[in-house]
C-alpha cells in the first residue's frame, strides 16, 4: 500500500460511517471554493476565494495536489471539509497549512481528521528539511473560527501570532508622496527588475517574524507563476524606490483581491535598512494609494503582522488605514532543532 493511500485510510476512521476522504482534482475546483466561502461567509460574513484563485494556488509550482490536498464527503456526496498542505517553500523549515469544514458539520470530527493527514504529511516530508533545523507547522484562521480554533487546541498547536487584515476607504485623493532626497518611485519593468526585487524581498523581509531566506530563483519562479495566472497582478502597480540604481524599498500591489473586485490589495511592501525611518515606507504606500485612487479604486486593503517587528502596523496606522479582520497563526513543532527563522531583529 502506497503512502498516500495508508494516510487516506487511516484518516478515514476518523471520520463518521460512510464519510469519504480522497485528493483533490480540478474538476472539484468550484465546489472546493463553495465550501471556504460558506465558511468564511459564517465566520466574517464576507467570501474569500473564487475557482480561479483556488486553481492559480493548486497550480503552484512543485506543488501537486495529490499530495498537498484533501477533499472530505459526507455519505451523500456532498463536500464538507477541504484541508490543503504546503511543503513547496525551500529551504523548508516551515510547512503551511490550512482547513475549512462546512457550516453545520463542524462537530463531526472532520477538524480533527484533517489534522491528522496534515500531521502525517509534515513527517513524511521531514526528509527535505535541513539537517538539525527546527521544523514547523503553520495555520491560520480567523479569529471567529470557534471550532477550528478549538481543534487546534486540542490536537496541541499553539498561538504563536496575530495578523490583520488593514483597510482604508479612501473619500478623496491621497496625499502626494513625501520623498526623502535623492529618492524617486517608479513602476517595474518585466524582464528587467523581477530579480531585483526579488533580492530586495528577501532582504527587507529578513527583519520580519518568521522569515526564512528564499533563492532569488524561487521567488522568480513565483513572480512568474503570478504574471501567468493571476489577473490581478499588474506590473504597473510593482513600485521600486530607487536611491541611484539601489533598491530602497519595493511595494507590490494588484487590481483586487479574489473575493472583492472593488478592494484593491498590496501584497507586500518593505524597505531597507538603510533607508528606514525615513519615509520610504510611507511614500510608497501613498504612491500606491495615488494610482489606486486614479483607476477609481478607492478601497484597498493589506496584511501586517500585529507585532510587526519594523513598526509596519503603525505605518499603516499613519496612512490612515484601520483593522478589518483579525487572523491567527497556529503552530505545531514537528521537529525540535535550531530555529533559522526571524524572531527578533537581528544586527
Amino acid at each position: 500500500m502506497t503512502t498516500t493511500n495508508l494516510m487516506i485510510k487511516d484518516v478515514t476512521e476518523l471520520l463518521p460511517e460512510g464519510y469519504t476522504i480522497r485528493a483533490a482534482t480540478f474538476d472539484d475546483v468550484e465546489a472546493a471554493a463553495d465550501l471556504v466561502n460558506a465558511a468564511f461567509q459564517k465566520m466574517i460574513g464576507e467570501d474569500d476565494t473564487n475557482p480561479d484563485a483556488l486553481r492559480r494556488e493548486w497550480h503552484t509550482p512543485r506543488f501537486t495536489l495529490d499530495k498537498g490536498t484533501r477533499l472530505i464527503f459526507d455519505a451523500r456526496g456532498v463536500m464538507v471539509g477541504y484541508g490543503i498542505f504546503s511543503d513547496t517553500q525551500e529551504p523548508l523549515m516551515r510547512m503551511v497549512a490550512s482547513l475549512y469544514v462546512r457550516p453545520g458539520e463542524e462537530d463531526r470530527g472532520i477538524h480533527r481528521a484533517l489534522l491528522a493527514w496534515i500531521k502525517a504529511s509534515a513527517d513524511a516530508s521531514l526528509p527535505k528539511t535541513p539537517d538539525g533545523a527546527r521544523v514547523i507547522i503553520h495555520i491560520g484562521t480567523m479569529r471567529q473560527d470557534e471550532a477550528g480554533i478549538a481543534a487546534l487546541t486540542a490536537a496541541g498547536y499553539q498561538q504563536v501570532r496575530v495578523f490583520y487584515e488593514m483597510r482604508i476607504e479612501m473619500t478623496e485623493p491621497p496625499p502626494t508622496p513625501r520623498l526623502p532626497e535623492g529618492i524617486t518611485i517608479r513602476s517595474m519593468v518585466r524582464g528587467q527588475d523581477e530579480r531585483a526585487i526579488g533580492q530586495a524581498l528577501n532582504d527587507g523581509f529578513r527583519d520580519h517574524w518568521g522569515f526564512v531566506p528564499r533563492t532569488v530563483e524561487e521567488r522568480l519562479e513565483r513572480f512568474e507563476h503570478l504574471f501567468q495566472h493571476d489577473s490581478h497582478v499588474d506590473p504597473l502597480l510593482w513600485f521600486l524606490a530607487l536611491d541611484g540604481d539601489q533598491v530602497a524599498g519595493v511595494c507590490l500591489g494588484k487590481t483586487a483581491t479574489d473575493y472583492d473586485p472593488d478592494l484593491g490589495w498590496v501584497e507586500q511592501l518593505t524597505v531597507m535598512r538603510e533607508w528606514r525611518k525615513q519615509g520610504v515606507g510611507l511614500a510608497l504606500l501613498h504612491h500606491a494609494f495615488g494610482e489606486f485612487y486614479r483607476r477609481g479604486t478607492t478601497r484597498v486593503g493589506l496584511g501586517v503582522d500585529a507585532a510587526s517587528l519594523t513598526g509596519a502596523t503603525r505605518l499603516y496606522e499613519r496612512a490612515g488605514m484601520a483593522v478589518a479582520h483579525q487572523f491567527n497563526t497556529y503552530e505545531w513543532e514537528v521537529r525540535p532543532g535550531i530555529d533559522l527563522m526571524t524572531q527578533a531583529i537581528r544586527e
